[in-house]
């Protein structure tokens, strides 16, 4: 795993901010080698645009957000996305991650097996070791 790049997916890091042991036994595992933590913008947008987040909750979110790589939806991740959505059957918040996940050329580290029809995207479930 090392140099390792990886696209958390929103209900990871839900599940590490809830204190699920599933995502603090994920990073445990990963963060040894040294890999690269990427968040898409859709990820950082659900997460700080929660309907009825705290103050609290907020500082939290961000300061993890902080620690990650953000990636913008640029050209390359549009386009990725469009093509997914017309072929894919994916919701356009999901597309839009798993075209990140594809043209940043990162695993995608979620908990939803949706993504797992989606070729040539490599999807690690933090629930299996």
């Amino acid at each position: 795993m090392n140099g390792a790049r990886f696209l958390l997916d929103t209900n990871v890091l839900i599940g590490f901010l809830g204190g699920a042991k599933w995502a603090a036994d994920f990073f445990e595992r990963t963060s040894a080698k040294k890999p690269e933590y990427l968040v898409s913008a859709v990820t950082r947008m659900e997460l700080l645009g929660f309907p009825g987040i705290t103050e609290e909750e907020e500082g939290r979110v961000a300061a993890l957000l902080a620690r990650l790589e953000p990636v913008p939806i640029d050209t390359q991740v549009e386009e990725a996305a469009i093509s997914l959505r017309r072929t894919g059957n994916l919701k356009l918040p999901d597309a839009i991650i798993a075209a990140t996940a594809l043209t940043r050329k990162a695993a995608l580290v979620t908990a939803d097996e949706d993504f797992k029809k989606v070729p040539d995207l490599e999807v690690v479930n933090p629930r299996r070791p």
